[in-house]
């Protein structure tokens, strides 16, 4: 079979060599142009989540047969599409592997203290020259309230970080059950004007989307620190560049909505206002980019691949 590879510096040597092994590969940093131009040659992709695999790549004469994708979230994808045409998604939803993966946790844990205590601000302050503490005065964590929306894996991690450092932890989600040691809250628009720091972990779903909008942050407190490393589009971006302008509210995200449609408007609300103010910090979808996270779940998903072959051949 051949596999195409269109984003192989988001992937590990490992994996690079395991494929290289077994399959026919084309393993070349590609644009999205050029993806969707030969994308559908191929039995086998092989992407994280830069590429978006959509009509162009499933067409009416795609050879495509499987999409490997090691990440959670499958909004780079065409989902229906891929499930009209037969094509079969290997990516990662095994809740017994994904235990032992603290990359995006421990992302969304460095964004909540880079943000309470202005780090940034203060690291290009002193690349300007100036040493001086004045106009970068922090909070504690210590007895701050965080309100965490979707207590899932990773909300639950970050429930356990927050524990540590001594904080009151309440979560928002309508498919858990009360949680011993946590409270939960049974309204959005409550936890957040309960928070200091409002973490974001929800799952995207029909549901989720947009549901951080204007309506809902009406109550935020001053000096309220929002963060997102969960997907872009649970945001609504203008909304939330509003609420930045008009309060003294700080937010930290690790992704924008429609991002992987950014090769094509090069221009972004967040990003936009992020140049011209202090109080919005982004990274670039790095919450899951480490070496043991890219190692583990690469190998994962890659023997989850032999298996399903096999299974299928007998």
């Amino acid at each position: 079979m051949k596999l195409i590879c269109p984003d192989p510096d988001l992937f590990s040597p490992e994996i690079i060599r395991k494929v290289k092994k077994s399959y026919h590969c084309y393993i070349k940093e590609l644009s999205q142009e050029n993806l969707n131009k030969i994308g559908s040659k191929y039995d086998i992709i092989l992407t994280r989540f830069s590429k978006y695999i959509g009509k162009e790549i499933m067409c009416k004469n795609t050879m495509v047969k499987y999409i490997l994708t090691p990440v959670t979230g499958l909004n780079h994808i065409d989902t229906k599409l891929a499930k009209k045409k037969n094509i079969k998604i290997i990516y990662l939803k095994d809740k017994k592997f994904l235990k032992n993966v603290t990359a995006t946790a421990e992302h969304t844990w460095l964004l909540i203290l880079a943000a309470i205590r202005k780090l940034i601000p203060a690291v290009n302050s002193v690349k300007r020259n100036k040493w001086t503490p004045i106009g970068f005065k922090g909070q504690e964590l210590q007895g701050k309230n965080i309100g965490i929306i979707g207590f899932g894996r990773l909300g639950k991690k970050i429930g356990k970080y927050a524990k540590a450092f001594g904080m009151n932890v309440f979560f928002y989600d309508k498919y858990v059950k009360k949680k011993k040691g946590y409270r939960k809250i049974s309204s959005l628009k409550s936890l957040i004007k309960k928070s200091n720091v409002i973490s974001i972990n929800s799952s995207m779903t029909n549901e989720t989307y947009h549901m951080i909008n204007k309506k809902n942050l009406s109550g935020i407190r001053k000096n309220s620190i929002i963060i997102n490393t969960s997907r872009g589009e649970i945001i609504n971006s203008k909304d939330l560049c509003e609420i930045l302008k008009k309060r003294k509210v700080y937010a930290a995200v690790d992704l924008i909505e429609k991002e992987n449609f950014f090769y094509k408007k090069k221009s972004d609300p967040l990003i936009n206002y992020a140049k011209k103010n202090k109080n919005l910090l982004i990274t670039p979808h790095i919450g899951g980019f480490t070496e043991e996270s890219v190692k583990k779940t690469d190998i994962f998903i890659f023997e989850k691949f032999k298996s399903l072959l096999t299974s299928s051949k007998s």
